[in-house]
């Protein structure tokens, strides 16, 4: 039985009938402990102690207005906005890490670009070689020419 109440004692029931508290039944007495309103009263007609501490306590120490919903409401508020917090964040880290794609894209193609501009200038460079030697070719057979006449 012990082991049932230690279960039971934390989980929202009453350790006195041992069944589930809605939020709206719950009543408390001072030294804190949760029971359902009949079943404390009942308690306390016949023992004037906390059931679970034992403390003395009275009809009159019983605390019925206990305002769960509003704490259960503002938490759902709060998890609701926490929510929308994660899928905005969620969607910003979705576009940044499309956007660390495009740039790496774009490095790609920058250096590729790097490449192509380099063997560009190689091939800029072979051709002014050959158009050199074209002309020293011309100036050779020119002369070769210019000298059997």
């Amino acid at each position: 039985m012990g082991q049932f109440l230690g279960r039971h004692r934390s989980k929202g029931f009453c350790t006195i009938c041992l069944e589930k508290m809605p939020m709206k039944d719950i009543s408390a007495l001072r030294c804190g402990h949760l029971f359902h309103f009949r079943c404390i009263k009942y308690w306390l007609a016949e023992k004037e102690t906390c059931p679970e501490c034992r403390k003395p306590s009275k009809l009159d120490d019983v605390v019925t207005s206990l305002y769960f919903h509003d704490d259960v409401d503002a938490r759902r508020s709060e998890i609701s906005e926490m929510d929308s917090d994660n899928e905005s964040s969620f969607n910003e880290t979705e576009k940044l890490m499309s956007y660390n794609d495009l740039l790496k894209k774009l490095d790609n193609a920058y250096s590729e670009l790097r490449n192509e501009k380099a063997l560009h200038e190689q091939t800029k460079e072979f051709l002014n070689n050959i158009q050199c030697e074209k002309l020293e070719l011309i100036k050779i057979i020119q002369a070769m020419i210019g000298s059997d006449e």
